[in-house]
């Protein structure tokens, strides 16, 4: 199994040193990758854009190679799904055992869940500013 995940796009939008690339949903990375049904879809073509890392100096229009590692990618999305509705479900587990009453439990759950948005929203953060699980332009392939 590839450690690393691949694709080429086309560069449609820059900004600092970052880029917005779209992707063809044919592309071999879309199938194997964990994330594809959650890529948003940028127009009636079914392609899919995805902002990246642009280290590489990338203008509009040029065809770009871009690569991720499959494990931060996966850790992301087990974080970004997983995680709130672990924390949801102990919440509410935590009110009816305290309580016994489904009133508490959904309260505690929503608490839970909550607790869990804001920590994912502090980690996205502080992982923005390292660009730990930032997607990046490896090449540039045709200006």
């Amino acid at each position: 199994m590839q450690d690393r995940t691949r694709e080429q796009g086309k560069v449609i939008q820059t900004w600092g040193h970052k880029a917005k690339v779209e992707i063809s949903p044919s592309g071999n990375a879309c199938f194997s990758c964990p994330g594809a049904s959650i890529c948003r879809l940028a127009g009636e073509k079914g392609e899919r854009w995805i902002e990246v890392v642009n280290e590489s100096g990338a203008k509009v229009g040029d065809r770009v190679l871009i690569e991720m590692e499959r494990g931060k990618l996966v850790t992301g999305i087990l974080l970004l799904f997983l995680f709130p509705m672990g924390m949801l479900l102990t919440g509410a587990i935590l009110g009816d055992l305290l309580t016994h009453r489904q009133v508490y439990s959904a309260v505690t759950g929503g608490i839970f869940f909550g607790i869990s948005l804001v920590t994912l929203y502090l980690l996205g953060k502080k992982s923005r500013k390292k660009e730990e699980f930032q997607i990046r332009i490896v090449k540039i392939l045709d200006k």
